[in-house]
């Protein structure tokens, strides 16, 4: 088990695996950066704010094409997943983000922001997803899911009271 403060992991080719690990933010700080990456699995790591403070940002996404978080805690943080645009007009970044298996993104100003594809070419339209299944956003202030030309894949089953998909019985 390993604690971190303000890790970035820039142009790596490479699958990245983080386990069992957790990470701290401060105002203004960002837990963990992934910029230029291809694809990283968190699992069973937390990342949270040590005071709730502003500007105090989980998991920032610069280019990080997918992202999966597995029984994974954000927790107090500003913005638990950001991916805001940091540089001038017309850069892009592309993400894509997987919350599995319990992963919960709790009391935070906004749980999600992605931005998706709006204005590029059909070929590059592979971004801005973000899929949900027995995940939870659970009391974000503003916003549990923020963004912009996004697709969204929820699976609302876990989170009902229902036993199967043909119930309408829902919370």
């Amino acid at each position: 088990d390993f604690q971190f403060k303000g890790l970035i992991i820039d142009g790596c080719s490479e699958d990245i695996f983080i386990k069992n690990s957790s990470f701290t933010t401060t105002s203004a700080f960002t837990a963990i950066e992934l910029a230029d990456t291809r694809y990283t699995r968190l699992y069973n790591t937390s990342i949270e704010s040590e005071d709730h403070a502003d500007d105090a940002i989980g998991l920032r996404l610069k280019t990080a094409r997918t992202t999966e978080l597995d029984q994974c805690d954000i927790l107090a943080c500003d913005n638990g997943i950001d991916r805001r645009q940091q540089t001038g007009p017309g850069e892009i970044y592309y993400n894509n983000v997987d919350l599995i298996n319990q992963t919960t993104i709790q009391d935070c100003n906004v749980g999600v922001f992605l931005e998706g594809a709006a204005g590029i070419s059909d070929i590059d339209r592979n971004h801005g997803r973000l899929y949900m299944d027995c995940a939870h956003l659970i009391q974000n202030d503003e916003y549990a899911i923020q963004g912009t030309d996004i697709l969204l894949t929820i699976d609302a089953l876990n989170n009902s009271n229902c036993d199967d998909i043909n119930c309408t019985d829902l919370r």
